[in-house]
């Protein structure tokens, strides 16, 4: 856990002999807690969570004594989880979604830090869902651990980019018959949309002659 450090006041405990010394001592001291008399503070880090009973006793030069109990509650260490940003291409199945934990105390890592289990992430995105973006969302899932809570959740985004896609042209050499003389195109993958122009318009040729013909996506960019 984070450090430790608290000092009780001077007038916890107090002597009506003028001049008498106190001497203090503490007892059931959770681990990695110190308890220093000449500064009355406890002071440290803690090693585990935990809700303790501390007895604090003053005696006097007669041995006689005086105690008084206060409880010491060490709460787990918060760790943020935050959603890894994933890329796919549109009609891609998802990619596996992960998330990353911060927050880790003392040096420790996920790999040390007693941390199991792991984040749940999901999305509404689909292989039909189009180009753009998407949430990805974290969750607790199974992450289980005695010194670490799990509180702060980020979400994350799904950036999906265009497919490719090929057109195929067929037919570019044809025979003048005085009716309009379409060429014909195939998509991978196919059954795509697509628009031909004829040297710049949506006009079959029926004359004789040369035309530059282009293919385009009608796909609304899910292509390219």
């Amino acid at each position: 856990g984070n450090p430790l450090s608290y000092a009780f006041p001077a007038n916890t405990f107090t002597d009506i002999d003028a001049g008498d010394t106190l001497t203090l001592t503490a007892s059931t001291l959770p681990a990695g807690i110190l308890f220093n008399a000449t500064t009355r503070t406890f002071s440290g880090t803690p090693k585990a969570p935990s809700v303790t009973p501390v007895t604090v006793t003053a005696t006097d030069r007669f041995s006689l004594a005086v105690s008084d109990t206060f409880v010491l509650t060490i709460t787990k260490a918060p760790l943020s989880v935050t959603a890894d940003a994933k890329t796919k291409v549109y009609g891609a199945a998802n990619p596996a979604l992960t998330a990353t934990l911060t927050g880790f105390v003392n040096g420790e890592t996920l790999s040390t830090s007693g941390v199991t289990g792991a984040a749940s992430v999901t999305t509404s995105a689909t292989e039909a869902t189009g180009v753009g973006s998407a949430t990805l969302s974290a969750a607790v899932g199974t992450l289980v651990s005695a010194n670490y809570g799990f509180a702060a959740f980020t979400d994350g985004t799904l950036t999906i980019s265009q497919a490719s896609s090929d057109l195929t042209l067929a037919n570019l050499a044809q025979t003048y018959n005085a009716t309009p003389r379409p060429v014909s195109v195939a998509s991978s993958p196919a059954g795509l949309s697509v628009a031909i122009t004829y040297g710049g318009s949506l006009v079959v040729p029926v004359n004789a002659g040369s035309y530059a013909v282009a293919a385009r996506l009608n796909e609304g960019g899910n292509y390219f």
